[in-house]
């Protein structure tokens, strides 16, 4: 079973969490850090919404895109 870090229904995330998944979205320094923190070891994104989050984590030797379509990506840590 895989856990959620956190989706579209903002009010049922604690402010926390919803901040640290913003740092991450928006490619703060500490990105990978709050990744480890969850315990997070892949990532699911649309190419559409996570454009950004996309290009940092695939540019990081720690992670590699597994998979790749016209609508989005999975990236492991590897």
């Amino acid at each position: 079973m895989y856990k959620v870090f956190a989706d579209s229904r903002i009010h049922l995330v604690p402010e926390e969490i919803w901040e640290d998944y913003m740092h991450v979205h928006v490619g703060l320094g500490d990105w990978e850090k709050i990744l480890n923190k969850y315990k997070i070891s892949f990532v699911v994104l649309s190419k559409e919404d996570n454009k950004r989050i996309i290009e940092f984590i695939g540019e990081n030797s720690g992670w590699e895109k597994v998979y790749e379509d016209e609508v989005g990506t999975i990236i492991v840590k590897k």
